[in-house]
């Protein structure tokens, strides 16, 4: 299952106030990973989406790697509230053109 999906498991508790610790920890990794994968695209592949702030998605997961301990949970809140939709959205447009190129028709 990919990573906003399993993501999507978990934010009904984390908007909740307060937030399970365990929920949002695992929320964290989830984050993390959706960060490296990031780190992984290409630049001609994040073009596609220029409204997305890439280098900052890729920043976060830099932040959760090496100062995990300092991170807040009011960080990894606001991006479940402000930056998954967004970003949940561009990946369903990116998979839709995807599939157009690979399909036989094309």
């Amino acid at each position: 299952m990919p990573p906003l999906s399993r993501i999507s498991l978990h934010c009904e508790p984390v908007r909740v106030r307060p937030p399970d610790r365990k929920v949002m920890d695992a929320v964290a990794m989830r984050i993390l990973e959706i960060g490296e994968a990031v780190k992984a695209l290409s630049s001609t592949t994040t073009s596609a989406e220029p409204d997305l702030n890439w280098r900052q998605i890729a920043g976060l997961r830099d932040v959760l790697t090496h100062h995990y301990f300092a991170t807040h949970p009011e960080i990894i809140q606001a991006t479940i509230d402000k930056d998954l939709d967004p970003l949940d959205e561009a990946i369903a447009r990116m998979r839709g053109k995807i599939e157009l190129l690979e399909s036989p028709e094309a």
